[in-house]
């Protein structure tokens, strides 16, 4: 696909990003901090500050990252850019037209999941992202957007505190106020301390945050602002940190609350900057109220309380369902076959073909029980964790279906071993090797099994040269109970592919079918995400 195009303003869009001096430069803690917060807020492995310069993209903090720039042409940050006042979102970038062909999606780094919020200037000028990456598909909260774009307007604060000040000229400017003004006026939550513990500068956002009137806060101890009983202790943590020089999470010992003036209590999400103005040692804080989060929790948490009650409840219910109709369709099966071989040469044959019929159909609902127990009980794993010689499991799945003369099933390349349970992985390729045997409509024909690893995800590929699948088709086989042909003309529970999709997403993967008839052949590809070590 042809890359992003180039704003309308771009001339004078580059020119703004020099103005700041920030390319090529090195790490800066403030940076990195928001970069790790991003990632920790949304729940996304990697996060960018990226800016996206004349012919390259170049990220300032990378977390979760290794390259610090890539050529704009595969940028998904020069898309964001293309429009300032709102993010950009591909919950997978393998469905994106813009992105299903490009380099970061297909290659090694597996890009998924896309996240970009823009940095924008002061006069409107969209300068890079702070974007967040995920190497599977996913959605993302409307809080989640919201906690981007607050850290977004960070590294932009960041970016004119930086701009403002200059490593040389500190002083001078410190003294000029503008230093004071930038924190004042940030529309994020930033707090400045000196070394004595006092509050020096407050943003209106802390002052809300906290109920405090303009300036209200400024020459008080930052203790005014913990919870009584935890007062002590953070005295001491502060004591410790002052003599530090990193920047860091305080939420690394676990939550932390703040109290405002009417005595409520809000939980935080805190990052610590130090900071040298006048050879005093600061602290600049960036302050995240996360009540709306805590409360998306705490439902999450309740709604997969009450997700494992129902899957326990239809768990038993479909066991139960399953043993006690078994018996029946026993004796239904069985006294059709008795009353087939009593009447004998006197039964006419339609009265044959519909014992005949009855008993196929008690056979097929056997069937139908039988998987829908197994479908129940996918994400049960009963099965350790091991290394999997992929390669000798395809072959003994080979051996095991015997498929017939004129049908070859054959690994295509290296097959590496795979940390993964081994029950669920063989029962999935038994499914796709065995549909596509059963579905083929010749004599003869060959199926291939092919398998790639990157960042502990592999991708696996099962193909034939059948009569393929039309795309209307290709989400509707993954449902229960769905099968193409008619039952009469082929034997089919209809939950086969089901039960695939099931372990395969357990398994943190993804399923996709690849056919287009009237082109022969069909490839079902997969997902498995590697077991941690």
């Amino acid at each position: 696909m042809p890359p992003a195009p180039h704003p309308a303003n771009e001339a004078e869009r580059l020119a703004a990003l020099r103005s700041y001096a920030i390319l090529d430069t090195d790490c800066e803690a403030g940076f990195d901090i928001l970069a790790g917060l991003a990632a920790r807020l949304t729940g996304c492995p990697i996060a960018l500050v990226s800016l996206v310069d004349a012919r390259r993209q170049w990220c300032k903090a990378r977390h979760g990252w290794e390259a610090s720039e890539t050529p704009r042409d595969l940028a998904l940050c020069a898309h964001a850019i293309l429009d300032p006042r709102h993010p950009l979102v591909v919950a997978d970038a393998t469905l994106d037209v813009r992105f299903a062909d490009n380099a970061l999606v297909t290659g090694p780094l597996g890009v998924r999941f896309y996240a970009g919020m823009p940095l924008v200037d002061p006069a409107g000028h969209a300068l890079g992202t702070l974007c967040v990456i995920d190497r599977v598909p996913r959605a993302i909260a409307p809080e989640a957007l919201e906690t981007l774009a607050g850290l977004a307007r960070a590294v932009m604060a960041t970016l004119e505190l930086r701009r403002a000040l200059g490593r040389e000229r500190a002083t001078a400017l410190a003294a000029e106020g503008r230093f004071a003004r930038v924190i004042e006026n940030s529309p994020d939550a930033l707090l400045l301390t000196g070394p004595d513990g006092r509050i020096e500068l407050a943003s209106g956002p802390v002052e809300r945050m906290f109920g405090y009137d303009r300036g209200e806060l400024q020459g008080r101890v930052l203790e005014l602002l913990i919870p009584e009983r935890f007062r002590r202790e953070h005295l001491d943590l502060r004591t410790h940190f002052g003599g530090d020089t990193t920047s860091r999470m305080m939420n690394e010992r676990g939550d932390l609350l703040g109290l405002r003036k009417d005595g409520t209590e809000l939980p935080l999400e805190i990052g610590l900057n130090p900071i040298d103005i006048n050879g005093q040692a600061m602290v600049l804080a960036v302050l995240i109220e996360i009540t709306a989060r805590r409360a998306a929790e705490q439902e999450m948490e309740r709604q997969h309380r009450e997700l494992e009650r129902s899957n326990a409840d239809l768990e038993e219910f479909a066991y139960a369902a399953s043993h006690d109709l078994k018996a029946p369709l026993r004796a239904i099966a069985h006294l059709a076959q008795w009353i087939g071989e009593d009447i004998g040469a006197s039964a006419s044959a339609e009265t044959l073909d519909n014992l005949k019929l009855l008993q196929g159909r008690a056979t097929r609902l056997q069937v139908l029980l039988d998987g829908l127990l197994a479908y129940s009980r996918v994400g049960h794993v009963d099965s350790p964790v091991e290394d999997v010689d992929v390669g000798e499991m395809v072959r003994d799945v080979a051996a095991l279906l015997a498929p017939p003369p004129g049908f070859v099933i054959a690994s295509a390349g290296e097959m590496p071993v795979l940390r993964t349970h081994r029950t669920p992985l063989r029962v999935v390729l038994e499914n796709l090797i065995g549909n596509a045997l059963k579905h083929h409509d010749r004599a003869a024909g060959c199926v291939t099994v092919a398998m790639r690893m990157a960042d502990g995800v592999a991708e696996f590929r099962v193909g034939d040269d059948g009569p393929g699948i039309p795309p209307r088709f290709h989400e509707r086989i993954f449902t229960i109970f769905q099968t193409l042909a008619s039952r009469d003309e082929m034997e089919s529970s209809g939950i086969g592919l089901a039960i695939v999709k099931k372990k395969v997403l357990v398994h943190g993967g993804e399923i996709r079918v690849e056919s287009a008839p009237p082109a022969r052949g069909t490839t079902f590809v997969f997902t498995w995400r590697e077991a941690p070590a």
